[in-house]
This record gives structure tokens, sequence and C-alpha cells, in this order.
């Protein structure tokens, strides 16, 4: 993703004929955005960052347990089992597995963020 960001960059500069250009970047972009003004200052002005990822463990955590509280509350016993399952969460090192059964569950019991069609094909 560095790399591709770094590529992007370099072929916004040429296309538009700029030495540098301004960059903002949402959610994900928010992290790859600081990157990139740390390890290429000569290729940005600037980042603005919108819609600042500010701790990606803490917001897992909490949509994990919101989604283990509506399975519950819904009594939707296969949705509960299976997230209980992959207790504690989100682990240490990021596991796919996991994070499918997870944002599976999400998606179902607490709907999906405003503009996504999908937690797993449409990234987070």
């Amino acid at each position: 993703m560095e790399r591709d960001t770094v590529d992007v960059v370099n072929y916004l500069r040429t296309r538009f004929e700029r030495e540098k250009i301004f960059v903002a970047g949402h959610s994900w972009g928010s992290v790859l955005g600081p990157w990139l003004a740390n390890q290429h200052p000569e290729l940005i002005y600037a980042d603005v960052g919108v819609g600042q990822v500010i701790n990606r463990r803490q917001s897992e955590e909490i949509a994990y347990q919101d989604a283990l509280q509506a399975a519950r509350s819904q009594h939707q016993a296969q949705a509960a089992k299976e997230l209980e399952s992959i207790a504690p969460y989100p682990p240490q090192n990021v596991n796919s597995d996991l994070m499918s059964i997870a944002k599976g569950w999400e998606q179902q019991l607490l709907g999906l963020p405003p503009g996504r069609c999908s937690w797993i094909r449409g990234g987070f």
C-alpha cells in the first residue's frame, strides 16, 4: 500500500505537471498520508486527514463487543457462538480468518457504515 501510495502521488504529479501536490486521506488514507509526509516530504505540500484513524485496535474491539452484545440481545445463538469463539478480539497479530468472522457478523448485526457495500470487499 505504501508503494501504491507513492506511485499514485507520482502519477498525479506527472499528470498535473506539479512538483508537489496536496493529499487528503480518509479512513485508511489517514494512516497512509502521514506516512507519506514523513517518508516523502519532497512529494507533497501537505497531508489533510479526514475521518482520522486514531486507535484501530480499540475501534476493532468496540465493534466486536457491540456485535457480540447485539447477538446476545437479539438471541442470535449462532452469531454469539461464532463471535465468542474468536475472543479475545482483535488478536495481537492480524488474522484474516478471525477478521472475516467478526466483520461478517458486525455487518449482519450492526449494519454497514454509510457508503459501504461490504465490510470485506469494501475495506475498512
